[in-house]
C-alpha cells in the first residue's frame, strides 16, 4: 500500500500508551518540585493545575490514536502557557524589560486563573461534543477547481517574487525581503500585504492540501496519474518557494510546512502521536526561540532557560497586559474580531475597521511597538469577558473534537481533509491576535474547503477509502455530481 493510499480502519489501541504513564507520572513529579520555588501560595496552585492538565490533554492526545488539533493545542499551551510563565514567575523577570513587581498579584493571579478556565472549558468541549460518526460523507477534489486553483496559485508567486525583488530574495531573510518591498515605494500593508505575503502562502497551502487529496482519492502515489504526481509536486515546489522559513514569519512556515507534513504522512498510532508530542515540546521550547535567526541578517536568537524571558514566550505578560486594560477601560464587545473576519475589506471602504487587538493592548501598557501576540482567550476576555471566554472555549473544543473523530477514522470528509491544516493554524490561533492570523490560516481554510464535494455509495462504503471494490477500479477523483451514480451500481464479478 502507497503510504498516500489511507489506512482502512483506525488504529487499534496496544500497550505502548500504558508504558507512557509512568513518564506522565514523573513529568508531572518534576512539574510540582519546579513550581515548589514559587512562595506565592495560589501562584503555584494555579500554575501545577496548567502544567498538569495540558500533561493529561498531551497523553489523551495519542493514547487511543494520534489526534492532531488536541495535541497542538495542549502542547502549545503547555509551553507557552505553562513553563514559560513559571520561569518568569520565579525569576521576576517579564518580556520586554518589564517585571512581575510592576503588575498587581490580583492581575498576575487572574491570568492563571484564566488560562486555568481556557484549558478546562477546551477540555469539556472536546469531551462533550456531538460525535460525528454517521454523519460524515468521504470528498473528492473538484477537479475543474483545482485547475483554477493552480493557475491563481502560480500568479500569486510570480508577483511574490516580482515584488520581492527575484526568487533570490525569497530565501534571503525576512527583513531583506520587506526592504525590497518596500523599496518600490509600496506601502506595508493593505492589498501590497496581501499580494506579497497572506494570499500567495494561503493559495499555496490549500492547493498542496487539496493535491494530496487529490493523488489519495485517484489510489495513491503508485496507482494515480501522472497528471496527480506532478501536481503534488508542483504544489510543494510552489509552497518551497513563497512559504519556506527564511523570508516569512515562524508561523506562516509552520502552517505550511507542518500541515502539508501532516496531510503526507498521515500519522495516526499511538507511537506517532507520542514522538510528535516529543518533537512538539522540543520545537515550541528550543526550535521556536531559535528560528529568530531567519529574521534578518544579524542571525541573533536567544537560547536556553533565558529564551524564557524573550518576546518569544510574551503571551502570559499580554494576558495581564490586557487584564489590565479591560479594569480601565471595560470591554470591546467585539469590534476587534468582526475587523478580523472583515479582513478582506479594505480600510479605504471600512475606515473604522479596527487594527489587531494586540496594537491597543501594548498601547495601554506604554510599549512603544505593537509586534506583539495576544493569546486567544485573553483576546476573547478583552472583547467579551468572561462568560465569552467560557463559550469560545467550549466551541473550540467541539471544533477540535470533530476534526480529530475524522483524521482517527480517516474517512475523508471535510473534517478530515482540513484537520492537519486546522492543527498547525492552532499554534497561530492560540499565539494570537485574530486580527493578524486569520487573514493566512482563514483564507487558506475556505479556499481548501470550497475544492472538495462529497460523494458516497449507497453501500456506505466510503470511495476515499478504497481505489479499487471488486475487480472494478474507481476513480473518485474524476468524478462529477452526475458521475457519482456509477458509485451506486453494484461491482463487476
Amino acid at each position: 500500500m502507497s503510504k498516500l493510499s489511507p489506512p482502512r480502519r483506525a488504529p487499534a489501541p496496544t500497550a505502548f500508551g500504558l508504558l507512557m504513564l509512568p513518564g506522565l507520572v514523573v513529568a508531572l513529579g518534576l512539574a510540582i518540585v519546579w513550581v515548589a520555588q514559587l512562595d506565592n501560595g495560589p501562584l503555584a496552585a494555579y500554575s501545577i493545575v496548567n502544567i498538569g492538565l495540558c500533561l493529561v490533554g498531551v497523553f489523551f492526545s495519542f493514547v487511543n490514536g494520534f489526534r492532531p488539533v488536541a495535541m497542538a493545542f495542549y502542547v502549545f499551551v503547555l509551553a507557552w502557557l505553562g513553563i514559560a510563565p513559571v520561569y518568569q514567575l520565579t525569576t521576576g523577570i517579564l518580556v520586554w524589560g518589564d517585571r512581575v513587581d510592576n503588575h498587581s498579584s490580583e492581575h498576575i493571579q487572574f491570568a492563571l486563573t484564566l488560562t486555568t478556565l481556557f484549558v478546562v472549558f477546551f477540555s469539556t468541549g472536546y469531551a462533550f461534543a456531538f460525535s460525528s460518526r454517521g454523519r460524515s460523507r468521504s470528498t473528492i477534489v473538484r477537479r475543474a477547481y483545482l485547475g483554477v486553483l493552480l493557475v491563481v496559485t502560480v500568479a500569486l508567486a510570480v508577483v511574490a517574487v516580482a515584488r520581492a525583488g527575484g526568487p533570490a530574495v525569497m530565501f534571503s531573510s525576512r527583513s531583506q525581503r520587506l526592504e525590497n518591498v518596500l523599496s518600490d515605494g509600496l506601502a506595508e500593508g493593505g492589498v501590497n500585504a496581501a499580494l506579497t505575503r497572506v494570499a500567495p502562502v494561503a493559495f499555496a497551502v490549500a492547493f498542496a492540501l487539496l493535491a494530496i487529496h487529490a493523488l489519495r482519492c485517484a489510489g495513491g502515489w503508485r496507482e494515480a496519474p501522472l497528471r496527480n504526481r506532478a501536481m503534488l509536486l508542483l504544489a510543494i515546489g510552489i509552497a518551497i518557494l513563497v512559504a519556506n522559513p527564511f523570508s516569512n514569519s515562524r508561523f506562516i512556515g509552520a502552517v505550511a510546512w507542518g500541515s502539508i507534513a501532516l496531510a503526507l504522512c498521515m500519522p495516526r498510532s499511538q507511537r506517532a502521536g507520542a514522538w510528535i508530542a516529543v518533537l512538539g515540546l522540543v520545537g515550541v521550547l528550543v526550535f521556536y526561540p531559535l528560528a529568530n535567526a531567519f529574521r534578518s541578517a544579524d542571525g541573533e536568537a536567544r537560547t536556553g532557560v533565558d529564551a524564557f524571558s524573550s518576546g518569544d514566550f510574551d503571551g502570559f505578560q499580554q494576558i495581564v497586559n490586557t487584564i489590565a486594560l479591560v479594569e480601565g477601560q471595560g470591554h470591546s464587545g467585539g469590534r476587534y474580531l468582526i475587523s478580523a473576519v472583515g479582513f478582506f475589506v479594505p480600510r479605504s471602504l471600512w475606515p473604522a475597521k479596527a487594527q489587531p487587538a494586540a496594537f491597543e493592548v501594548s498601547q495601554s501598557a506604554g510599549y512603544w511597538f505593537n509586534n506583539l501576540s495576544l493569546p486567544f482567550h485573553a483576546e476573547i476576555y478583552l472583547e467579551f469577558g468572561l462568560i465569552g471566554v467560557i463559550i469560545a472555549s467550549v466551541a473550540l473544543g467541539a471544533i477540535a473534537r470533530r476534526s480529530d473523530d475524522a483524521w482517527i477514522r480517516a474517512d475523508g470528509s471535510r473534517w478530515f481533509v482540513v484537520a492537519p491544516l486546522l492543527a498547525i493554524s492552532m499554534l497561530g490561533i492560540m499565539r494570537g491576535p485574530v486580527g493578524s492570523l486569520i487573514p493566512i490560516y482563514g483564507t487558506a481554510i475556505v479556499v481548501l474547503l470550497l475544492g472538495v464535494k462529497s460523494v458516497q455509495e449507497a453501500t456506505g462504503r466510503m470511495p476515499y477509502l478504497t481505489a479499487r471494490s471488486g475487480s472494478r477500479q474507481y476513480d473518485p477523483s474524476s468524478l462529477s455530481a452526475s458521475a457519482g451514480e456509477n458509485l451506486r451500481r453494484p461491482p463487476a464479478g
